[in-house]
């Protein structure tokens, strides 16, 4: 049985996976995430690339998840963490900072500055940390290259008449079937324009793309570089890949993992602490949660018409 989701119990404990074509008919107490991002249950799974290799999450008993935040703010460098649930929100997250500022004696930092400067410019104080999280360009990491539709671009008049996203570390989804790369070449504040090459420079990236119709697995590549600026790997859209509807990219730094662990659903921190299972589908784990055989390829089967009336069984309604 092919399955795009694994059903976890307390502690993230693997216990069933199964294969969904939609999320609207799971409980709504229940929490969805793909790697470490929250996704709503109107989300569309054409749009998600979640196969046997890399599964959507279902919590069937919500909990909390681990963040991190690094500011760098004024000379001076944070590094904090937060236990957050779906539902945390930015301006608690606010005020979580300014507790330990103000604990480490740092508070003075802000004087006169908005605690906005801390954070993302779009994370508006009701945003809901639960949802995507917007990436902040950087000189490194995941650069987009593309050609501007607009004519009046002004990378049009360059010699190279290509325009760049600069999409640095994190997580970046694009649809090839629409201009959703944003130009910053550009004068007009909603210009995109379609992605050609995807650059890697000082991280390394993983890229998976598949078909929006039909059944087809999504397929896998790493790419590394860390060179510096003049050293680089590339990834083709226009290639072989040209087929394929959507490709998403995880960008990390060196020691950073692209991976979240498959048994305890928490995003691996370090690459050193990635162990990868000899099961056919090589998932991966922490190092201190490896065990002797991989929880999700040993997990049972559930099949969809079952769910119904396993979840009642489960939440005690019968």
């Amino acid at each position: 049985m092919s399955y795009n989701a694994v059903l976890r119990k307390e502690n993230a404990e693997v216990f069933g996976r199964m294969s969904l074509s939609t999320l609207e008919t799971l409980p709504g107490s229940w929490d969805i995430m793909f790697g470490d991002n929250f996704i709503p249950k109107t989300t569309d799974l054409k749009t998600i690339l979640c196969d046997s290799k890399f599964p959507l999450s279902i919590h069937t008993v919500p909990g909390e998840r681990e963040i991190i935040v690094k500011p760098d703010f004024r000379g001076e460098n944070f590094e904090y963490k937060f236990s957050v649930s779906r539902t945390t929100k930015v301006r608690q997250l606010k005020d979580w900072i300014w507790e330990k500022m103000e604990m480490q004696g740092k508070s003075g930092l802000l004087k006169g500055h908005k605690m906005a400067l801390l954070l993302h410019p779009d994370d508006k104080d009701d945003k809901i940390l639960g949802d995507n999280q917007p990436i902040k360009g950087h000189s490194y990491g995941l650069t987009v290259f593309g050609t501007c539709p607009r004519k009046s671009c002004r990378s049009n008049n360059i010699p190279q008449q290509q325009t760049t996203y600069k999409a640095g570390y994190g997580f970046l989804r694009i649809d090839l079937k629409n201009k959703n790369v944003r130009c910053v070449g550009c004068k007009a504040p909603n210009c995109k324009f379609p992605p050609s090459t995807l650059v890697v420079c000082e991280g390394r990236a993983l890229f998976r793309f598949k078909k929006t119709e039909g059944h087809l697995d999504a397929q896998t590549k790493l790419l590394e570089s860390f060179g510096g600026i003049d050293e680089y790997a590339s990834f083709d859209v226009g290639g072989g890949n040209a087929e394929y509807d959507w490709i998403e990219v995880t960008t990390v730094k060196k020691d950073e993992s692209v991976y979240s662990c498959s048994r305890c659903n928490m995003p691996i921190q370090k690459w050193k602490e990635t162990v990868l299972y000899g099961c056919p589908l090589s998932h991966p784990v922490h190092r201190g949660c490896k065990e002797d055989q991989c929880g999700i390829c040993n997990a049972r089967d559930i099949r969809t018409e079952s769910l119904t009336l396993w979840s009642i069984i489960q939440l005690g309604q019968i």
